[in-house]
């Protein structure tokens, strides 16, 4: 009983750190593509400019971003950055699109950069900002159930709470809540025994009190 009281719980297997290692992988890959095709084309746009910014100017500033998303996501692999690639992935595919079938014009120091047309590097640029959105989105919403992932904290929860006593117990704690559970049983065994002594004693001096010729005779 006691080994399996404190024993600990399976760990993850190998397989769903394999795929998430995979997902990870994918969601790099689409990023620093992002990053590549934004850099490669920045020069085209740099004559696209408001007052204040210029189109190749924003082009080159997705291109660090999604660099910084796809080095946070591959090697840091922590919750912010996880978001912080999604954010990137999710905004740069936005925009994308948003640009291409509206015309929304100049907005403050954003210059007009809508461009109702399809081309090669365009179509190759929104296809990775989405896999990258779908990779980066999957992380954040299947987390490890280990230390790193907000899904481990919320396991220990729900066993708490499938247990009558978790909370009761935490709320009043006793000096024998910490022993281990053999001694425990067997203080409680011993305390049921002394309690079942001590009425068959009262039973007892009763019926004496009561009838002590009949209990001389049956205890002769």
């Amino acid at each position: 009983m006691s080994s399996q009281s404190t024993a600990p719980p399976p760990r993850r297997g190998g397989a769903g750190r394999v795929v998430r290692g995979a997902v990870r992988v994918l969601a790099a890959a689409g990023l620093a593509v992002d990053a590549y095709l934004h850099a490669h084309l920045a020069d085209r746009y740099d004559a696209i400019a408001s007052s204040v910014v210029g189109q190749g100017t924003l082009f080159r500033l997705e291109a660090a971003l999604a660099a910084l998303a796809a080095l946070l996501v591959l090697v840091w692999r922590r919750l912010p950055g996880d978001l912080f690639a999604a954010l990137v992935a999710v905004g740069g595919l936005a925009l994308l699109l948003v640009y291409r079938y509206v015309d929304v014009g100049e907005l403050g120091p954003i210059p007009d950069m809508y461009e109702p047309v399809w081309y090669g590097e365009k179509e190759a640029t929104a296809a990775a900002q989405a896999v990258a959105a779908l990779a980066t989105l999957s992380l954040l919403l299947v987390r490890p159930r280990g230390g790193r992932g907000h899904w481990g904290a919320a396991a220990v929860l729900g066993g708490a709470l499938s247990t009558p006593t978790g909370f009761a117990r935490s709320r009043t704690p006793s000096a024998t809540s910490s022993w281990p559970v053999p001694l425990r049983l067997t203080r409680r065994r011993s305390s049921m025994r002394a309690t079942s002594l001590r009425g068959t004693t009262r039973l007892l001096t009763k019926v004496w009190s009561s009838n002590p010729a009949m209990v001389s005779r049956a205890w002769p």
